[in-house]
C-alpha cells in the first residue's frame, strides 16, 4: 500500500505545480530596467507572489477584484485583476488579461509611483522566468 500512497501523493503534486500561471515581466518605464516574476494561481484561489529578479525573496500577494470587460464577439473574455503586497505598507499590481495574453500590467507602490510593465515571453522556461544578460 505504500507504493499506491506515495504514487497518489506525487500526482497530488504534480498537478498542484501545474495550478499556477506564471508570467515573466518587464519594466517599460524605468531604467536601467526592472523583471519580475508574477505567480498567481488558476481558479478561485486568492494568493499569489511576486519575484524580482533582484529581489531577495518573493513578495506574497492577494487577489483584490477581478472584473469581467466585455469582449468582442468572437474574442476572449478581458478580465482586469487587482492585487495587494500582503506585507505592510505593500503596493498594489493591476493586470488585463484576454484568453492567454498580458495586455497591460502596472504596479503602483504605497507613496503612489505607477511603473509599468510588458510581458517577456523571451524569459519564459520551464522552471519560471530565466532572465539572461546581454553581453
Amino acid at each position: 500500500m505504500q507504493p499506491t500512497l506515495s504514487l497518489l501523493l506525487a500526482a497530488t503534486l504534480g498537478s498542484a505545480a501545474h495550478a499556477a500561471e506564471v508570467r515573466c515581466l518587464i519594466s517599460s518605464d524605468a531604467r536601467p530596467p526592472i523583471r519580475l516574476q508574477f505567480t498567481f494561481p488558476e481558479g478561485k484561489k486568492l494568493l499569489g507572489q511576486v519575484r524580482y529578479e533582484r529581489g531577495s525573496a518573493a513578495i506574497p500577494v492577494k487577489r483584490l477584484s477581478s472584473t469581467t470587460i466585455d469582449a468582442e464577439p468572437d474574442r476572449p473574455w478581458s478580465f482586469e485583476t487587482t492585487w495587494r503586497e500582503t506585507t505592510a505598507g505593500g503596493g498594489s499590481y493591476t493586470m488585463l488579461t484576454q484568453g492567454a495574453r498580458v495586455y497591460a500590467f502596472s504596479y503602483t507602490g504605497a507613496k503612489g509611483k505607477t511603473t509599468t510593465f510588458l510581458e517577456d515571453l523571451e524569459a519564459s522556461g520551464e522552471r519560471g522566468c530565466e532572465w539572461r544578460r546581454a553581453g
